[in-house]
């Protein structure tokens, strides 16, 4: 924490200094989300009023709870208070709703009570400092005590749209939206409480917009963004009559560790563009200046489309020869050569996005704009935007050149592609390496003791699952060597292998959850990871296991989901797993083979009967095996060449005898013997005989 400001208060802090304060009184405290709430016994909380809120920074929060509790105590109300600095600091930032910044204490109480204890607390609370809140009256400048008219519980009405509202109600019924905004709103019902006065809505509509002037200079036209930190504006200069930008920054918004708020980025922005102020493609700083504790900056106009929205109106960036104006090349060597040129003056940019690029009206050239978080010196501002910024920015690393380089590559690929980069935590492909291998190394960890426990004697099956054992861990491990280069740990891997193929024909479920395919699904994500055959075998017996126990018939085979009397069709518990987990098997066998072997239709004995096969029954099948519907038995990979997935119980002639499959002589058969899901029936006996031989 910097010299001269606080630390931030825990949730134990902020409960402790009101434990301390209620005690005997009746009232009780209670966490509900975001918020320890406090409850008076004595107070029936009614359906809508006039609210009270005090603004706070995350620094003063304590300070401002210390100071309100005397007033609050001696009223009958319930309150709540945010439940810590940091949740206060997550509130007060630019990417919350502007109507909910700053609200770090909320006061419910009764009407005849409001005027007086707002008044009181505006006592008390004179001289801290928090954010404004938009959405409310002042009681006076020098105390950050607000008020305004709406809900106290979770009402709500459908509006127009068929969307659910936050609403209060007139006298007559009829309901007005009661969610804060960024303005205030007073119901022509209710006097304020305060100073007495009536609402009046007479006359307004109709009226033309009020001109707005900033800075006694730039007369808004219209604004472009908006969000807690402020409005973007797109204005004209009446002294030189031309068009420019204003950016407002609000006070103690997006405050930092620092305490460098959002008027601390637009200061920066400004600095940083005046280091850019010979390079072409960036805005130039025109004014900075202040209204009340709000600041603003006006810059050259540089364009009305960003990128982003011109690959939406106007299509997307593509490959030359291209038509003109949708280059993917020229704006990317655009877009390098300015990126260059920024670099060079020492700035790093920090925020390259498809809606930090505008396109000059006259040329199409593209220029950069919102440098707020830009680095030139030490320390820098932190920031950043999933997808475009990489995981060392979002985890407030030294800014790099690299970090830009990264931002323009996202921003090109959705140039070319019209999406977003996907972001997902601790995802390999956002190369966020040195996290994920710390996390493989703690699993390594973890996979020692299992391994121990499978090859016990009490060894359970489900100490080789996906979900709760050796084959999940295995299976990350596995990846992270084919992904990542991170193999240090494949000897252990192998070790979990052999415990998860000696456990697999004990597991009775069949699924990708606690059962075979899960289990089969580690053997070639290793096959993958190590090129070994031997893993790809270990597959096979895999699939071999879950075919012996499937029911059905032998080209319409109907797996049993995790219950072990029906058949559904989910990935996790059901067919849809299983056959994911045979197809990558028939994929990978067929790589390793070069050819897959396509027999002749296949004959399929049952009770007596002989039948044509070679095609799955149709999917509109009610027991609910789909995935495969209509594919040759050869296409859904029941008979690939070399050791492949075969048939369960297959049986070949030799010398005009019917043998069993030697592959199902040993443990599988054993451990399957009077295992079937369907209840009084004998899997590896001999009331079921399925055949892959040539009809003859």
């Amino acid at each position: 924490m910097p010299a001269g400001l606080d630390p931030l208060p825990e949730e134990k802090d902020l409960r402790a200094e009101v434990t301390g304060r209620i005690a005997g009184s009746g009232r009780a405290i209670s966490s509900q989300d975001t918020w320890l709430t406090v409850g008076d016994p004595a107070f029936h909380l009614p359906r809508q009023g006039w609210k009270i809120h005090l603004s706070a920074r995350p620094t003063t929060l304590l300070e401002t709870v210390r100071r309100m509790l005397p007033a609050v105590l001696a009223t009958p109300c319930h309150f709540k208070i945010i439940r810590s600095g940091r949740r206060l600091r997550s509130l007060n930032s630019s990417t919350t709703h502007p109507g909910s910044i700053g609200k770090a204490v909320t006061v419910y109480a009764a009407p005849e009570h409001v005027a007086g204890l707002a008044h009181r607390l505006a006592d008390d609370l004179a001289g801290l400092e928090g954010p404004r809140i938009r959405s409310d009256r002042r009681v006076r400048p020098d105390s950050p005590v607000y008020y305004r008219y709406g809900p106290f519980g979770s009402s709500y009405a459908v509006d127009e749209n068929g969307d659910l509202e936050l609403v209060v109600t007139a006298p007559d019924g009829t309901t007005r939206q009661g969610a804060a905004d960024d303005s205030y709103w007073q119901p022509d019902w209710a006097a304020d409480p305060l100073t007495g006065e009536i609402a009046s809505n007479e006359g307004t509509e109709g009226n033309a917009a009020p001109v707005v002037v900033l800075g006694g200079r730039y007369q808004v036209e219209r604004g472009l963004t908006r969000n807690g930190k402020g409005w973007v504006y797109r204005a004209i200069d009446t002294t030189e009559d031309r068009p420019v930008i204003v950016k407002e920054a609000r006070a103690y918004v997006d405050e930092d560790s620092h305490g460098r708020d959002s008027r601390m980025r637009l200061r920066n922005e400004r600095y940083v563009l005046e280091l850019l102020r010979e390079v072409d493609g960036v805005p130039r700083v025109i004014d900075h200046f202040c209204h009340d504790d709000q600041e603003y900056l006006a810059i050259t106009d540089m364009g009305a489309p960003p990128l982003g929205r011109d690959v939406g109106d106007n299509g997307l960036y593509t490959a030359d020869p291209a038509p003109r104006g949708r280059s993917l090349r020229a704006l990317a060597t655009a877009l390098l050569e300015l990126l260059d040129e920024v670099h060079q003056r020492g700035v790093l940019v920090r925020d390259l996005n498809p809606n930090n690029i505008v396109l000059d009206d006259a040329t199409g050239r593209p220029c950069l704009v919102d440098f707020e978080i830009s680095h030139a010196e030490d320390p820098h501002l932190y920031g950043w935007t999933p997808g475009y910024s990489p995981p060392e920015q979002e985890r407030n690393d030294l800014p790099t050149a690299e970090a830009d380089y990264f931002s323009l590559g996202a921003t090109l690929f959705y140039a070319a592609t019209g999406l977003g980069p996907t972001w997902l935590v601790d995802d390999p492909h956002n190369h966020d390496v040195p996290v994920l291998r710390k996390k493989c190394d703690t699993l390594a960890q973890h996979l020692v003791p299992l391994i121990e426990a499978a090859r016990s004697a009490s060894a359970k099956p489900m100490h080789a699952s996906f979900c709760q054992g050796l084959s999940g861990i295995g299976a990350s491990l596995a990846r992270a060597a084919r992904d990542l280069g991170e193999d240090g740990h494949l000897t252990l891997v192998r070790d979990a292998a052999l415990a998860c193929e000696d456990l697999a024909p004990r597991m009775y479920a069949l699924t990708q959850c606690c059962g075979l395919a899960g289990i089969g699904e580690f053997f070639l994500d290793l096959t993958q990871s190590t090129g070994d055959r031997a893993h790809l075998r270990q597959a096979e017996r895999v699939a071999d296991l879950v075919l012996v126990r499937a029911g059905g018939t032998a080209d319409a085979p109907v797996f049993p989901d995790t219950t072990g009397r029906e058949s559904s069709g989910g990935w996790s518990t059901g067919t849809a797993g299983i056959l994911s987990f045979l197809r990558r098997l028939r994929t990978l066998t067929r790589r390793a083979c070069g050819w897959i072997h396509r027999p002749p239709p296949t004959t399929v004995r049952r009770s007596g009967q002989r039948r044509r096969a070679g095609r799955v029954a149709p999917a509109g099948r009610s027991d609910g095996h789909r995935g495969n519907a209509g594919l040759p038995v050869a296409e859904r990979g029941w008979s690939v060449s070399g050791r492949g997935c075969a048939v369960a119980l297959r049986c070949r002639r030799r010398g005009g005898r019917r043998r069993r499959d030697s592959r199902f002589s040993g443990t599988g058969r054993r451990a399957c013997r009077g295992r079937s899901p369907r209840a009084g029936r004998r899997v590896a006996g001999r009331s079921i005989r399925r055949s892959a031989e040539p009809r003859r």
